[in-house]
């Protein structure tokens, strides 16, 4: 068992940081507004203005829309935006997410060493447990993990953001993961700002697509963002590309046609074509209008999604026997991996 940290070391402070923070969090959802006073109440503890400060600028610099007003913490702005919505939406499935998508796309701890079971007959199911992998997705994987530069496209979103929060944790090069160098091209603003303000990566290169900013959504669309990408042109080693909702008859499916045009470039040119979405995209499909890749194994390799894809719903039961019929892999971030996201971001101080 982890010991705490001592009191007074930077590890005690960045945990005791990291869980006012979301106690902050937590009470904006519930209250809309809490003052400094309530804060200290709820927390038991007395606590500097210059502190909640720091929270506050903390915010900003990760784009969670909660500012501070008049000594109180309040939702920003942003909060009346789709992207703001989505971010508070499913927090724990999507930091599950986070840490499993960053296991596909950097590769796993200790591969290709570590441990093995004779029951498991493909290897990337040694490593991603509890996955419906397909022999070709488990060729492509197995040959992608082994490379140690790689390029990864990502576009904006609230669960592709809570990846890159994940995956920005990482110190690459790492021996650990076989990487040495990431290349990351997005559209999102808000990505694009996490990795460059980024003071653990150094061995990356970031490439922000230009094109016409969207607040709503923090997308990067439109002519520019794909003459900038077919000026890029690039062969991608994997892509993660969001969705507002999976339906088999339809397929993937985003806002606005302008996002589903650039989102059909960025999947289709690469060579592990992923999808990421919480499960209640995948189980209860309601949002988007727009479809930019076919419910198919020529569109999509796989779903990265969290642990309810795996329960025993009838829905869930159907979604899951449809794509292993179709070739579709389904890789889930177990229960429990958003609580410990959370206490590596402690034990990183963010």
């Amino acid at each position: 068992m982890k010991d705490s940290p001592k009191p007074g070391t930077k590890a005690f402070r960045d945990e005791h940081a990291a869980k006012r923070r979301e106690k902050i969090e937590e009470m904006v959802r519930e209250l809309e507004s809490v003052s400094f006073k309530q804060l200290e109440e709820a927390l038991g503890v007395e606590l500097k203005e210059q502190t909640l400060y720091k929270d506050g600028n903390y915010f900003a610099a990760k784009g969670i829309p909660i500012i501070i007003r008049d000594k109180t913490f309040r939702p920003g702005p942003d909060r009346l935006t789709t992207i703001g919505r989505r971010r508070i939406a499913y927090t724990e499935e999507k930091e599950a997410i986070g840490r499993i998508a960053t296991d596909v796309v950097l590769s796993p701890k200790d591969f290709p060493g570590g441990p093995r079971n004779p029951d498991v007959s493909l290897m990337s199911q040694m490593y991603l447990p509890g996955a419906q992998i397909t022999r070709a997705l488990d060729a492509k994987l197995l040959s992608y993990w082994l490379q140690p530069h790689r390029t990864l496209v990502i576009d904006a979103g609230s669960t592709n953001t809570a990846i890159c929060r994940q995956i920005e944790l990482v110190a690459i090069p790492s021996s650990t993961r076989h990487i040495t160098m990431l290349r990351i091209v997005s559209n999102g603003l808000s990505i694009a700002r996490m990795f460059s303000d980024s003071d653990r990566n150094r061995q990356y290169e970031l490439l922000p697509l230009g094109g016409t900013w969207d607040y709503d959504t923090d997308a990067m669309t439109g002519l520019l963002a794909e003459r900038c990408w077919e000026a890029f042109a690039l062969r991608p080693d994997i892509a993660v590309i969001g969705t507002t909702a999976i339906d088999p008859a339809r397929g993937a499916c985003c806002d606005t046609p302008e996002e589903a045009q650039i989102k059909t470039r960025m999947l289709s040119s690469a060579r592990i074509k992923c999808i990421s979405a919480d499960s209640s995209k995948l189980l209860n499909p309601s949002g988007g209008v727009s479809v930019f890749a076919s419910f198919s194994s020529e569109a999509i390799d796989c779903i990265i999604t969290d642990w309810k894809i795996n329960s025993d719903d009838k829905t869930a039961l159907r979604f899951r026997e449809e794509a292993r019929s179709l070739g579709i892999s389904i890789i889930a971030g177990r229960e429990g991996m958003g609580a410990e996201a959370s206490q590596q971001r402690a034990a990183k101080g963010v």
